[in-house]
């Protein structure tokens, strides 16, 4: 059995290498935690910005495609117009049943751009809600990166240990022929 000074002596320095211990590890568990925070949220930002930019573009084509429906349109409107003034014309006709006609193709040409306004339109607010849709997929990444606190070791627990087994070491020891 070795002298109760050092036994206790003993008991302080495993309860500090302890405690050092405990520290370290806590201190690398919350490294490593927020690393790993920092590469998730920047990769949920590069994600929503590439899903971003794809909805930007996706709107870009609606609205050419819009443009380039109703130029269509106008391009047929004017073409059914103009061979109706010059078949008129041709066969002699004039007055109210041309007016008719052309107010006719009118018509249709205001229906079919009011109509295909009205998709782009549906079209755009679906596209607005898909952005809102990344939004929310991209917080609920950010907050799922939040990690709960690190417990770090207390050296005031360290000191009761050290002091626990020291006076478990006098309680064992006090009456002991060789140390009493």
């Amino acid at each position: 059995m070795c002298h109760p000074a050092v036994a206790m002596g003993f008991s302080v320095l495993q309860a500090g290498a302890k405690y050092i211990g405990e520290r370290r590890q806590a201190e690398a568990t919350y490294k490593y935690k927020l690393e790993k925070q920092k590469l998730t949220i920047a990769s949920a930002a590069d994600a929503a910005r590439h899903q971003y930019q794809g909805l930007i573009d996706r709107t870009a084509q609606v609205r050419a495609s819009a443009t380039q429906d109703v130029n269509n349109q106008l391009k047929a409107y004017q073409q059914a117009q103009g061979r109706a003034q010059v078949s008129a014309a041709a066969g002699g006709v004039m007055g109210g049943s041309v007016d008719e006609a052309s107010m006719d193709f009118a018509r249709t040409f205001v229906e079919a751009r009011t109509s295909r306004l009205m998709n782009l339109s549906w079209e755009e607010r679906q596209l607005l809600a898909a952005s809102q849709g990344i939004y929310a997929q991209h917080r609920g990444r950010q907050e799922g990166t939040t990690f709960a606190p690190i417990a770090m070791p207390s050296p005031m627990v360290a000191a009761a240990q050290a002091g626990g087994a020291m006076g478990n070491i006098w309680m064992n020891t006090r009456n002991h022929p060789m140390w009493g």
